[in-house]
């Protein structure tokens, strides 16, 4: 994760400020620059769009100190959001989200399907703001596959970045499911890096993503961190994913989501809800 530019996505709406004071706080201990991206459908709207974005880096400038650039462009976020942050260089982006509203209830998140068109990690953030000592403490759920070893150097990029602790959340299942090296290899990660980890152990899995965020609230994570496997579920059957709920979970505490860049071959699976 290159640390050196940090997209925000900005829809214009005033709730969406606070991903801006996100951004902020990571751009500051990183040295980055954060770029500002808002997408229209219409010419007739760029000039005015791009005005009102420049207003929004005064804004922000006024508590970060560092590089804003302000980007108009005409698209749709899905596809727009990814391709620019591959062009502009990006090591992060940090994204509002307002919920599932509407068609979204069907289809699937429309903030998760952006996550999903790139390997860059996404931090989602709904309302709530980001604390005075940043991202202290991280959970990580475990689920016993390799992509969460493959995509572990954010993770402890991260945690060094704001001198965090790590608190892994593992569950139970049968022995021939469970690869113990991914346990193992993922806490060494952060061992060898002087992180201090934890680990919490979930025995009710099927109801494993509450039980998750539960934890997380239970202890005031600052950010879940978890690794993106929405790509194996059918969307238009099986819409509500774990991904989804632990981008809008209750306690309103920020996603980190990282799309691996080695993805096992496709399984459609049915995610449980009991």
């Amino acid at each position: 994760m290159r640390l050196t530019k940090i997209l925000v996505p900005c829809d214009l709406k005033e709730a969406s400020f606070v991903a801006l004071h996100h951004a902020a706080h990571i751009a500051t201990l990183a040295g980055a620059e954060i770029a500002l991206l808002h997408l229209e459908f219409s010419d007739r709207a760029l000039e005015a769009s791009k005005q009102e974005l420049d207003a929004w880096a005064v804004r922000l400038s006024d508590t970060f100190k560092g590089q804003i650039t302000t980007h108009v462009r005409k698209g749709g976020i899905v596809g727009e959001i990814p391709a620019f942050a591959k062009e502009y260089g990006c090591g992060l982006i940090v994204m509002p989200t307002h919920g599932m509203k509407g068609m979204q209830k069907l289809t699937g998140s429309l903030a998760l399907r952006v996550v999903s068109e790139s390997h860059i990690p996404f931090i989602i953030v709904q309302d709530r703001d980001i604390r005075p000592q940043g991202y202290k403490k991280l959970v990580i759920p475990v689920d016993y596959r390799h992509q969460l070893l493959e995509e572990a150097t954010a993770l402890v990029q991260l945690a060094k970045l704001f001198g965090g602790e790590v608190h892994l959340v593992i569950k139970r299942v049968n022995a021939e499911l469970m690869d113990e090296s991914v346990l193992s290899g993922i806490k060494k990660h952060f061992s060898d890096n002087q992180i201090a980890v934890q680990i919490h152990e979930v025995a009710h899995t099927h109801h494993f993503t509450k039980e998750l965020v539960r934890y997380a609230a239970s202890i005031e994570a600052d950010l879940i961190c978890a690794i993106n496997f929405s790509y194996e579920y059918l969307y238009t059957l099986f819409p509500r994913t774990e991904e989804e709920d632990l981008i809008y979970n209750d306690p309103q505490i920020p996603v980190l989501l990282i799309t691996p860049h080695n993805q096992d071959e496709v399984i459609y699976n049915i995610p449980m809800r009991f």
